[in-house]
C-alpha cells in the first residue's frame, strides 16, 4: 500500500512540476514579446544607484532615475525610475548625464527597457 502512495506522490509531484515549467516558459514567451513590441526612444541618465541583490547571476542591479523623451516626441520628456540589471562589463555605459537607447512599452508606460546587450528590466516596486 505504502508504495501506492509513493507512486501517487511521485506522480502529482511530476505533474506539478510540469504545469510550473510551462508557466515559466509562457511568462518568458510573453515578456520577449512585450519587449519586441515596445516603442524606441532616449532616455538620459539623471542618477544611478547600485543595488546590493543580484537577480540573475551576472548582472548589476542598477536602479535608475531617467528623463525618457516621448516616442512620438509629442508630450514632453518625464522622470521615472527604473530598475536595470546590467552585466558587470557595462556598467560604465548606465552613467549620470549618458543619453541611452530605450524602448517604452506599449502597455505599461512605466517599463523602460535597456537597448544593451545582455540587460534586463526589473520591477522596482516589488
Amino acid at each position: 500500500m505504502a508504495w501506492l502512495e509513493l507512486l501517487i506522490a511521485l506522480f502529482v509531484g511530476l505533474g506539478g512540476g510540469y504545469l510550473a515549467y510551462q508557466s515559466s516558459r509562457r511568462w518568458s514567451t510573453e515578456e520577449k514579446r512585450r519587449i519586441q513590441r515596445a516603442a524606441d526612444t532616449h532616455a538620459t541618465v539623471l542618477h544611478v544607484q547600485r543595488g546590493a541583490m543580484r537577480h540573475h547571476r551576472d548582472g548589476v542591479p542598477l536602479r535608475l532615475r531617467l528623463e525618457v523623451e516621448d516616442p512620438a516626441y509629442r508630450d514632453p520628456a518625464r522622470t521615472l525610475e527604473v530598475g536595470w540589471e546590467v552585466p558587470e562589463g557595462l556598467v560604465d555605459e548606465v552613467a549620470v548625464g549618458r543619453r541611452l537607447q530605450v524602448k517604452v512599452d506599449r502597455y505599461d508606460e512605466r517599463r523602460i527597457y535597456p537597448v544593451i546587450a545582455g540587460a534586463e528590466w526589473w520591477d522596482v516596486e516589488a
